[in-house]
């Protein structure tokens, strides 16, 4: 079986997951009727966006990501507060919180594509914005960027894994 939608994320607890949108939904009240807001159970950052992937490659890849477990419960994500909307010009889907673009975080994206090259995988290339993708957005009539405030707000990521997108997302690893 070929997974076809997959990627590596930072995965927060589902407490964390309320926190976020709770924290996020009271600032953007005026977003409430255009935005399909994400379980907090399945918000994550994306490290890298793989696509297809054979049950193979999970068995190489899952080796990688162990390597950076220990590393990311130490790493502190630390919101911008920048509210951003995703997609593509004419179509923008996703709202998201942009995450501080720290020195870890580049280090931790940039080993784990080499890593993952050694082994034969490879990621979709596309800029490194950190995000939290907060929902789907039905209604994109004068939607744009936003700031909201949050303090000394920083988050802690649970895990490292390799996900795969489906109505109901699953940890591969």
């Amino acid at each position: 079986m070929v997974h076809w939608a997959t990627y590596i994320a930072l995965s927060f607890s589902e407490n964390t997951g309320k926190q976020i949108l709770n924290h996020s939904r009271i600032h953007l009240v005026d977003y409430e009727p255009i935005v399909s807001w994400s379980p907090a159970k399945y918000l994550h950052l994306t490290i890298h966006f793989i696509g297809w992937l054979s049950p193979e490659k999970i068995e190489n890849i899952n080796p990688i990501l162990e390597e950076y477990r220990d590393d990311i419960l130490r790493m502190p994500l630390i919101p911008t507060g920048r509210v951003v909307f995703l997609g593509w010009e004419t179509k923008k889907e996703y709202i998201a919180l942009e995450i501080k673009h720290s020195s870890e975080l580049k280090h931790l994206h940039s080993h784990i594509k080499n890593r993952l090259k050694e082994v034969g995988v490879l990621v979709k290339e596309q800029p490194f914005l950190p995000h939290i993708t907060l929902g789907r957005v039905w209604n994109r009539v004068n939607i744009q960027d936003v700031q909201i405030p949050v303090g000394d707000f920083s988050l802690q990521a649970e895990q490292i894994a390799l996900f795969e997108s489906i109505p109901d997302s699953i940890i591969l690893s």
